[in-house]
């Protein structure tokens, strides 16, 4: 049996130990100040650079917090945001190259792969990055790039229904991936649209809680739609689902993957809100509708508002638009 002092001993490495995990902010919590204001201001210097060059004070910037977190034993969630933040300076950076040379195609691929980046709406508006498309040469840009095919490559042992995504060409400068599944007769259905810089994607599954914080964050963000006139009402939504995501970190468990793949299909839906917003504020009521279409009939593993929802918002922009029904059994 253990001693009265080893037992005392036992007791305070526990409460050492649940005081030192407590103080770990997790993902969806409460982001330091410091680090949000890192973000913020490596964003401006984004936003104001005109060539590859002038985004070095903001590389600083975040390289500074990265030593800073290190010598601090930071939380594995903001070392992980810090990740992301240098990545998205260094596509930023790839971008301003490709206009600098012109190459417009090439930037307009990367603005929209920027936009979609979770961690960009932690740094810089949404609106803010696809306003950079206004300032192209509209026939320059092309449609957006869109992979060819998608493979899914299934796990025979993992039980979750997961699987990996394998895009059969540039997938990281679309504006988004559409995914489709076999209906038994020969012919295909849409079942999702992902966002194109994730490589795995996680069907809803038991381990999927509805009263996640993950779940409580997409129904804010299913209510911020609902209520915005205006895309930059959404920007607050993007933020809150942004904490969520993890980044470079990968989940460990089937019920983290899940509720990863819950906030990446969100960031996706309240962006392709925004735009629809943007298409009526440009007076460009069908493309509006169709992309409301669009969005009601496809996640239905993690939907963000209920099909009847958002058919009602398509047909008040145009009610002559008809495509994109959505499957209520699906």
């Amino acid at each position: 049996m253990c001693s009265r002092s080893a037992r005392r001993g036992l007791l305070v490495s526990a409460v050492i130990w649940l005081l030192a995990a407590s103080s770990q902010p997790a993902f969806g919590e409460l982001i330091p100040d410091k680090l949000l204001r890192g973000f913020a201001e490596a964003g401006r210097i984004c936003l104001a650079a005109e060539h590859e060059r002038d985004v070095e004070p903001a590389l600083a910037v975040i390289r500074s917090m990265k030593v800073e977190l290190a010598q601090a034993k930071a939380s594995q969630a903001d070392l992980s945001r810090v990740e992301g933040a240098l990545n998205f300076l260094l596509k930023w950076q790839t971008y301003l190259g490709y206009r600098d040379t012109e190459s417009w195609g090439k930037a307009g691929a990367m603005v929209m792969h920027l936009s979609n980046l979770a961690i960009g709406h932690l740094m810089i508006p949404r609106f803010e990055i696809r306003d950079r498309l206004t300032k192209f040469p509209l026939e320059k840009l092309g449609p957006p790039a869109a992979p060819e095919n998608v493979h899914r490559v299934r796990d025979e042992d993992d039980e979750s229904g997961s699987f990996d995504l394998v895009w059969t060409n540039g997938a990281e400068d679309a504006e988004h991936c559409e995914i489709s599944q076999e209906d038994g007769y020969g012919g295909y259905r849409e079942v999702a649209i992902l966002p194109p810089n994730i490589d795995n994607y996680h069907p809803f599954t038991r381990d999927a809680k509805p009263s996640s914080a993950e779940a409580l964050a997409v129904q804010r963000a299913a209510a911020a739609c609902l209520r915005a006139n205006q895309l930059e009402e959404l920007e607050p939504a993007l933020k809150d689902l942004a904490s969520y995501s993890r980044g470079a970190r990968s989940a460990a468990t089937p019920s983290e993957r899940a509720e990863q793949s819950r906030i990446d299909c969100a960031l996706l839906f309240v962006g392709w809100w925004q735009d629809s917003l943007t298409d009526l504020r440009a007076g460009r009521k069908e493309e509006a509708a169709k992309r409301l279409r669009r969005l009601a009939s496809t996640n239905r593993d993690y939907p963000v508002l209920e099909p009847q929802f958002i058919l009602q918002r398509a047909t008040a922009a145009d009610p002559n638009v008809g495509d994109f029904v959505a499957d209520s059994d699906r």
